[in-house]
């Protein structure tokens, strides 16, 4: 094995090993904060009020470590080499028109009103529109959970290219982590706020770009985060 192929393989076991670790540690700390709250209500000093409260606290972490759960899962298959997505002609504006409709009690709730801008003619790109629904669920999700208050989704078609890219308040990542918030398990203020936050949406979002034959790419611009989705306009053939 030459040196070349050596530190190759280093490089493998120390992303196995953090991997692993990394998982221990999200699955852990949801876990052992629901075992918590049971013990709590297991008590006989607590008011029925008491117990309510922390029964819904305790399925709301069984919930989010659900989601992990899936996460993990649903990564390990996307970056599994047999994974093939089948591409077909999609017209993206109807598919983010859709997206943005079932989201709009989610953006309620926080108080965002989304400024969304799209072409009045309707784009066609050749991917998967399982996939694209995905992508976009986790940019809109990753959206209202970082975002404060104002946020921005745009569509543009500029020459062979179609755009996707959205864009929310980020003022604690740094200009030199932009590229990291894509990585599994990243570990700053933009995709980890807390311990129960992985940024597995993000990684999930660029491998299913990158299986569809497309980009992305992200930038920080006064303290704004942009994240750029582009495809290749499907044309009918002349």
């Amino acid at each position: 094995m030459n040196i070349e192929a050596q530190a190759r393989q280093k490089n493998i076991e120390e992303d196995i090993k953090k991997s692993i670790a990394n998982i221990s540690h999200d699955l852990r700390t949801p876990l052992t904060s629901v075992i918590g709250y049971i013990q709590m209500i297991k008590k006989n000093d607590l008011t029925k009020d008491e117990q309510d409260r922390y029964l819904d606290i305790a399925l709301n972490r069984s919930k989010s470590l659900h989601r992990l759960l899936n996460d993990f899962f649903e990564l390990s298959v996307i970056e599994s080499p047999e994974y093939k997505l089948q591409n077909e002609i999609v017209d993206i504006n109807n598919v983010l028109c859709e997206m943005l409709t079932s989201f709009y009690e989610d953006f309620t709730s926080k108080g965002i009103v989304p400024e969304i801008n799209m072409p009045d003619k309707n784009v066609a790109v050749m991917a998967n529109d399982e996939a694209i629904r995905r992508v976009i669920e986790n940019l809109i999700v990753n959206m209202i959970k970082y975002s404060e208050g104002k946020a921005n989704i745009n569509l543009e078609a500029n020459g062979d290219d179609v755009v996707l890219y959205t864009s929310n308040a980020a003022l604690n990542i740094r200009e030199e982590d932009v590229n990291s918030i894509f990585d599994r398990f990243y570990n700053g203020d933009i995709s980890r706020t807390n311990s129960n936050s992985t940024g597995l949406g993000l990684t999930i979002v660029k491998s299913l770009m990158e299986k569809m034959g497309g980009k992305i790419h992200a930038e920080l611009k006064q303290g704004k985060l942009y994240i750029y989705c582009k495809w290749k306009i499907y044309r009918l053939p002349k």
